[in-house]
């Protein structure tokens, strides 16, 4: 999985914690591949080929009778969960379930009539259909087409399954039957597991030999030491069944009788050894774990009681350890199959490798029978496209594929130097259109034996990129031609490409899915439910070998919600949306189709914020996370400003919360109000609207009521406002200086603010009005029965502009400048009508002379007089 930072999203990284940004500054996900270190190595994706073997029936020896063999099982390993598939048996009709795969049979003979290329889509639909897979895996068919001189001939068919994520959660096991060791298909895993088998074979208990009374030594006691941090696990076996609840890593393998003897045998000891070790902190989070009968094949012959398997997890040094025993006869009690002692081999980073190749003209092009064996094939490994290269003696044949050898001489060989020859074939390598466009073809100098600097004979061909695209082979027409001719030496013979995105293809397109209304709380687990969210769009763009980057600003919507001009409580802000990303890469070659998910994004929290393009998008100060208890900013960049009593004030924060939809209570939210005199003086403090936080949203807006607190507290000059978590303050203040009421006017708007949050502010000087209409007449002819309320001169239509002008009074440079929000808000409304308003001109202008500036506020409604009726 990835992470979301501001600028780029990096498919090979670890998740990040949820963030909040603001929906208006840019958020960008790029997709830069990069190869894979080793320390990432657990991040790799479970895949696995499928190759179908048989067309799912063999004829059996007996009467000449076809079995069906294609039943298997493919099992979860970290769940557990079966699967069974089978192909139908003869005269069985279809019936469309998810777990069979039709197939066709010659129902007049004995043969089946399905090749094992139609039994391969069969099966690769019928896992690709079941709901189970179809979320966990991407299942396609992959064709291996290995002849160049015909790309139609398919010589392997392979059911490839890959996990959608990353780890070992997502890896399977494969079973089938067969017949007679013939097999419907084989698996390839692509990434080799160091499995340890516990192959149980003793009870932990060893008899002393000669020994009267009879004694047993406890063998049983062994250490495993985790590799990365040298930590030591200490088990061992007990006849005390007490110990074993107060003592770690102590199991219980049964009692001791009067006589000295162990009453467990080894198939009891093996279960409650199992127990222990899953009771193991160590290896229950890094393997999976898994008992049963039987086991692998002892030295000796034998087979172990039974077997406790330990898959990792992952294939790093955090699952590797290692296994002391403590008695020399410990193997009497556990024989260890494949100890883990490394399972990551040792690895270097892979770079990206072209495709070198140099071809040495060592002959005039005939053989000695004067035989033309210039005539060769490069052909494509991408597409299998043949080029056919020629000489000649003809200058008229010369053309994009036929290159000049001279004119014939004497002895009726071409006249011309092998150096001269050389350089008309790289003129002609270069007509043609592939090489010229992929491949860097160049005829280095040489020196003779006297020092002399010449034309050389060795043509060097290097690819331009990484990849199946800048493969090719050379195949010769004669078999004569290597040394008659040409000498073709590898430097390096394919062009590799460790890009983990491309894989190499060249034709590579990434589509990123977008989905909204996830349902995960911010804070949850993004995994928690399942649902990507509901579908929005898919963006794609071609990807080569470059990073890629995409817009997400681009079908990203405004989002607010007016409720909080009516609501009496706390209410959703309604400005936070939240959105998943799913990276699917689209692989369309000619010998290979995937559409599979690469990369799933944690859930991104947008707000409808707004800021400078090149500022900081993380309002990770504004969040009041439940488990961290942590003390925030409320939502807005002012937090000091005047209050009139009459005006509207608003507390905005966001809130992340891990349980929020799985614990039946949680913390309580409040706001504490704290009244000070002028001079900073203490009244009094009133915690209010305290509200469980189960029933909150993400961001939250409350409507403060400092205006009942004043008419109690007259002296009141200063409130500070802060939110509360079960009556602890919780954030910084907000600060109100209370101004009196009887020199200023009230007339606030509410506005969007820059961090998402609803604020207001209060105009409460002059204010003007301009009202104007405009129209268009018509003029009527006069009537014989006028009177003076006839129309001579009627209306058509009418228009009518209405601008308002308000003033604040004089303010302090830093408010001005936070007016500067409201002036670029999407969304302004005033408080006392309640009526979205547009903001028509709101100009700030203040120089370092002043102290104080008033601001001017031009506005309009957004609705206008219906007026405009046209005849």
């Amino acid at each position: 999985m990835g992470f979301f930072i501001k600028n780029k999203e990096i498919a090979k990284e670890s998740v990040s914690p949820v963030k909040v940004s603001m929906a208006n500054n840019p958020n960008f996900i790029e997709f830069e591949s990069e190869p894979l270190p080793p320390d990432t190595a657990d991040d790799v994706y479970f895949e696995v080929y499928m190759e179908i073997l048989n067309n799912a029936y063999i004829k059996t020896i007996i009467w000449n009778k076809y079995k069906n063999i294609s039943p298997f099982t493919i099992t979860e390993v970290a769940t557990g969960k079966k699967f069974g598939f089978r192909g139908l048996d003869i005269g069985e009709s279809y019936t469309g379930t998810d777990t069979t795969f039709e197939m066709a049979f010659n129902w007049g003979g004995i043969k089946p009539k399905w090749s094992e290329q139609q039994m391969g889509r069969a099966v690769a639909d019928c896992i690709a259909n079941r709901d189970y897979f179809k979320e966990r895996y991407n299942t396609n068919l992959v064709l291996k087409k290995e002849n160049p001189a015909n790309p139609e001939e398919v010589t392997g068919i392979f059911v490839h399954i890959k996990a959608k994520v990353p780890g070992n959660d997502y890896c399977l096991d494969f079973h089938t039957d067969g017949y007679n060791d013939v097999k419907f298909f084989k698996t390839t895993d692509i990434r080799e597991k160091a499995q340890t088998i516990f192959g149980i074979v003793g009870n932990g208990y060893h008899y002393r030999a000669g020994s009267s009374p009879s004694i047993y030594d406890n063998i049983s006691k062994f250490t495993v030491v985790e590799k990365k941090t040298g930590i030591r696990h200490i088990f061992r076996a007990t006849s005390n069944p007490s110990e074993t609840s107060t003592t770690e890593n102590l199991f219980y393998t049964g009692p001791i009788s009067s006589s000295g003897v162990p009453q467990w045998g080894p198939g009891q000891a093996a279960d409650t050894f199992f127990a222990c070790l899953q009771q193991n902190t160590f290896l229950k989070d890094n393997f999976h774990l898994s008992i049963a009968i039987g086991g692998p094949i002892l030295e000796d012959g034998r087979y172990p009681y039974k077997s406790i398997y330990l898959t990792p997890r992952g294939f790093t040094d955090d699952y590797a350890f290692t296994i002391e025993p403590d008695s020399t006869l410990w193997n009497t009690f556990v024989h260890v199959f494949g100890n883990p002692k490394d399972p990551v081999p040792q690895q270097t980073p892979q770079e990206d490798k072209r495709l070198e190749i140099v071809l040495t003209v060592t002959g005039k092009g005939l053989d000695s029978d004067k035989k033309n064996v210039t005539e060769f094939n490069l052909v494509e490994t991408n597409s299998g496209t043949i080029h056919t290269f020629r000489g000649t003696m003809e200058p008229k044949e010369m053309n994009s594929s036929t290159f000049y050898l001279g004119a014939k001489g004497g002895d009726d060989y071409p006249s011309w130097s092998l150096q001269e020859i050389a350089n008309s074939l790289k003129e002609c390598l270069l007509r043609n259109s592939y090489l010229k466009s992929n491949f860097d073809i160049s005829l280095p100098f040489q020196t003779d034996m006297s020092g002399n600097l010449g034309m050389g004979t060795a043509i060097r061909i290097v690819s331009k990129g990484f990849g199946q695209k800048y493969n090719f082979t050379i195949k010769p027409k004669d078999n004569a031609l290597y040394s008659h001719f040409l000498d073709v030496k590898p430097i390096s013979e394919i062009s590799a490409s460790t890009d983990a995105i491309s894989q190499g293809y060249s034709e590579i397109e990434i589509q990123m899915d977008m989905y909204k209304d996830t349902g995960i709380f911010l804070g949850e687990d993004p995994t928690n439910n399942g649902v990507p969210g509901t579908f929005v769009t898919t963006l794609s763009k071609a990807y080569l070998d470059a990073p890629v980057w995409f817009d997400l600003n681009a079908v990203k919507p405004v989002k607010y919600s007016d409720t909080f001009l009516t609501a009496a409580d706390w209410c959703d802000t309604g400005t936070v949306q939240d959105y998943r990303f799913i990276g699917k890469r689209l692989i369309n070659d000619e010998q290979f189709y995937t559409n599979d998910v690469f990369y799933m994004s944690d859930v991104l929290y947008t707000i409808t914020g707004y800021d400078r393009n090149l500022e900081a998008n993380d309002l990770t100060d504004y969040i009041y996370d439940v488990m961290a208890n942590n003390t925030i900013r409320p939502l807005t960049r002012q937090p000091e400003l005047p209050h009139i009593a009459g005006q509207a004030q608003y507390f905005n924060f966001l809130l992340s919360d891990k349980y929020h939809h799985q614990a039946a209570n949680g913390c309580t939210i409040g706001i504490r109000y704290e009244l000070l005199t002028q001079s900073g003086t203490l009244i009094t403090r009133v915690t209010a609207h305290e509200q469980s936080c189960k029933d909150l949203a993400i961001a939250n807006t409350i409507r403060l009521d400092i205006d009942s607190l004043l008419a109690l507290h007259s002296n009141t000059g200063i409130v500070k406002v802060c939110l509360t978590r079960d009556g602890q303050v919780v954030s910084s203040p907000q600060i109100y200086n209370i101004l009196p009421s009887h020199l200023y006017a009230v007339r606030d708007f509410a506005f969007l603010n820059s961090l998402g949050g609803w604020s207001t502010f209060n105009f409460s000087e002059s204010s003007q009005t301009d009202f104007k209409s405009s129209g268009k007449t018509f003029n009527r002819t006069q009537q014989p029965r006028y009177t003076t309320s006839s129309v001579m001169e009627g209306v058509q239509y009418k228009s009518a502009e209405e601008t308002f002008t308000v003033q604040t009074m004089a303010i302090r440079h830093e408010l001005a400048d936070w007016l500067k929000e409201m002036s670029v808000s999407p969304a302004v409304y005033e408080v006392a009508t309640g009526r979205y308003i547009v903001v028509d001109d709101l100009t700030i202008k203040h120089s370092t002379k002043d102290t104080q500036v008033r601001v001017d506020m031009k506005y309009h409604y957004s609705d206008t007089y219906n007026s405009e009726a046209k005849s």
